[in-house]
């Protein structure tokens, strides 16, 4: 029964991360970015909680567009850090997700990209 359970999560988060490919995010327009050499800060306006940014995360950040799928983003931070595709695409909906959780990016709907 537990092998069940763990087969059943394992395929809800692929599911869920299949899903997510496709996915635009934005920055929401209540975060101010402010970039250095060696990664960034992001302010989230409404209440100034200030989050540090690594290089990877400003790249994500860069793409983050509203035009851009996370898979798209996944190949660009793959390419540039050399990394294989499907590792850069797990940390990219990981951070997207952290990113969401704390307000920093929102998931656009289709109706929000017309």
């Amino acid at each position: 029964m537990i092998n069940f359970q763990y087969h059943h999560l394992e395929v809800a988060l692929m599911s869920k991360n299949q899903i997510l490919t496709n996915k635009i995010f934005k920055l929401n327009n209540k975060v101010v970015i402010e970039q250095f050499d060696d990664g960034g800060l992001a302010l989230y306006l409404p209440d100034l909680q200030l989050f540090e940014l690594n290089p990877t995360a400003l790249h994500v950040l860069d793409k983050t567009d509203g035009v851009h799928t996370v898979s798209q983003v996944a190949q660009s931070l793959a390419k540039t850090y050399h990394t294989p595709e499907a590792e850069a695409l797990e940390d990219v909906i990981e951070l997207y997700m952290h990113l969401n959780e704390k307000n920093l990016v929102e998931i656009l709907n289709e109706i929000d990209k017309e």
